[in-house]
């Protein structure tokens, strides 16, 4: 048997929204302030970059000619059907 939740609304202020770089303040009277952790933004976008060129490379890699490691493909015979 399901039961009702009860909805209760409690308004407490400030509210206050934290991210993983920023913070929002809002207050009753409707004034909302933002502050940015700056270095905190500009790690996350470094980590960003780092990752999607370690993607890349790991790509990119294995197929480039001058890669000592390179994977060489072979074309595969086309198959018939036995008549």
């Amino acid at each position: 048997m399901a039961r009702k939740k009860k909805e209760e609304t409690t308004e407490v202020w400030p509210k206050v929204i934290q991210g993983s770089h920023s913070t929002r303040t809002e207050y009753e009277d409707g004034r909302v302030e933002f502050v940015t952790d700056w270095d905190a933004l500009q790690r996350d976008v470094r980590e960003a970059i780092a990752e999607y060129e370690r993607s890349k490379l790991v790509e990119e890699a294995p197929y480039h000619p001058g890669y000592e490691g390179a994977v060489v493909t072979q074309e595969k015979p086309k198959r018939t059907r036995k008549k």
